[in-house]
């Protein structure tokens, strides 16, 4: 329920009970309007208050759906990270694994936000070479020089104005695609990284039902790695509980998640493949 609707509910409480005219000259006629007049407002501002409280009622419920809801169990605290273990989270209404939250406080990354005019909405745009992602994007692009066996680079994804010209150019998702993923299965076993630009002084929250644990990369970068037990469907009959890894850092201003989508990578290659990325 909006503002202005329960705006709206309220107002009833501060507007007179409307009368029919004719009906009221009747009643007066018969010297019964004023008791007749009255029971009708009372009825009429009893009702009002049950639509106001159904409003309020409505209202805290649609903030409550609306609200990342969770208890800490566990907290990892470092240089430009605040990492929870916790152990529910819902957002819109939804039971989620994990949600990542950006503090950006660099003006430079600031302005290139709000300097952005989105006419449609985001969508994916797509790319064959790092060469023509950069072109759209303000910062360069780190790719992964040690790949599990099978993969290879697949495609660079930068979010595009769907009704204009524009890119947003602080985010691009690097694609690596496994070359034995016949398409038989419904979720593609992919490896991701994504990048975002936050700029100097960022902060990154980040809360998740799995498991996580503060580790080094090349003895001098630290991250975060997120262990989540996710439900996928990968055939029409079975379904697959795989234990799915991500692993989150920031290096020269920019985020890096370094995400698997099906269960099949250790915690080494994951660390292997972050130790890579240049």
């Amino acid at each position: 329920m909006s503002k202005d609707l329960y705006k709206q509910a309220m107002s009833h409480l501060k507007t007179p009970a409307d009368m029919n005219e004719k009906t009221i000259a009747f009643l007066q006629k018969n010297q019964l309007a004023d008791s007749t007049i009255n029971t009708k407002r009372k009825q009429k501002l009893a009702g009002t208050k049950r639509i106001a409280i159904i409003a309020a009622v409505s209202m805290m419920m649609l903030m409550l759906m609306s609200a990342t809801v969770y208890t800490i169990l566990k907290s990892i605290i470092f240089d430009g990270f605040e990492a929870n273990k916790v152990d529910m989270l819902i957002h819109n209404g939804r039971s989620v694994h994990t949600i990542w939250e950006y503090e950006i406080t660099d003006p430079k990354v600031n302005a290139g936000l709000k300097g952005a005019k989105l006419k449609g909405e985001w969508v994916p745009s797509y790319f064959e070479t790092f060469e023509e992602a950069e072109k759209n994007l303000a910062f360069p692009l780190t790719g992964i020089n040690y790949l599990p066996d099978g993969f290879s680079f697949e495609s660079v994804a930068v979010g595009k104005d769907s009704m204009g010209d524009g890119y947003y150019k602080n985010c691009a998702t690097i694609y690596y695609k496994n070359a034995n993923d016949d398409g038989s299965v419904s979720y593609p076993q992919r490896i991701r990284l994504t990048a975002t630009y936050v700029g100097e002084n960022a902060v990154i929250r980040i809360n998740t039902t799995g498991d996580i644990e503060k580790i080094m990369l090349n003895g001098d970068t630290e991250a975060v790695l997120i262990l989540e037990v996710l439900d996928r469907i990968l055939s029409e009959y079975d379904d697959y509980i795989g234990d799915c890894y991500t692993l989150g850092w920031i290096k020269d201003g920019v985020l890096y998640e370094l995400h698997e989508t099906f269960g099949d990578l250790s915690k080494n290659e994951m660390i292997k493949m972050a130790e890579s990325a240049e």
